[in-house]
């Protein structure tokens, strides 16, 4: 018995930071309806670590990512482009480019540059890993609100705050 009780108590403390150090989609308030999720869809091109272009429906679309904002990567004005940036372009490119992903809009489908707006998953072990949480829980976006697009603000949010 002495040594079982030790032997448990390691078991649920490595399953705990096993849970904590693992991305996983943290089932979100609003909780995730499957039938509004579309796709999949092949990334055609990451653009920067918050913009991605597939082809959605035979159409080539460039879409933005809801609910975060990642540093500059590409520009007009060079002054802009940011170290970080270019990493958290990297870091999307590694997952994302060429790989098969999930789409779910909010209120509004489309930005002021004619932008598709989504939340984007991938699929893990036939979960899904909305990739807007991931980055800001990596440190490569930050939360970023727009108004009406707010489902999953909350998620977001919670997503960076132990950065």
């Amino acid at each position: 018995m002495k040594i079982l009780k030790p032997v448990l108590v390691a078991l649920v403390v490595l399953s705990l930071l096993f849970y904590f150090i693992t991305p996983h989609f943290q089932g979100p308030e609003n909780s995730l309806d499957e039938a509004l999720i579309k796709g999949p869809y092949t990334v055609e091109r990451v653009v920067d670590g918050d913009t991605v272009i597939c082809k959605v429906d035979g159409i080539r679309e460039r879409i933005r990512l809801i609910g975060i904002d990642a540093p500059e990567s590409v520009s007009d004005n060079p002054d802009r482009i940011t170290e970080e940036g270019i990493t958290a372009s990297i870091y999307v490119h590694n997952l994302l480019d060429k790989k098969k992903v999930f789409l779910e809009y909010d209120v509004e489908k489309r930005d002021q540059y004619d932008r598709l707006l989504a939340y984007v998953y991938i699929k893990d072990n036939e979960e899904y890993v909305m990739i807007n949480i991931l980055l800001v829980e990596k440190g490569y976006a930050v939360p970023y609100r727009v108004w009406p697009n707010v489902k999953y603000e909350n998620e977001i949010k919670r997503a960076g705050e132990g950065m």
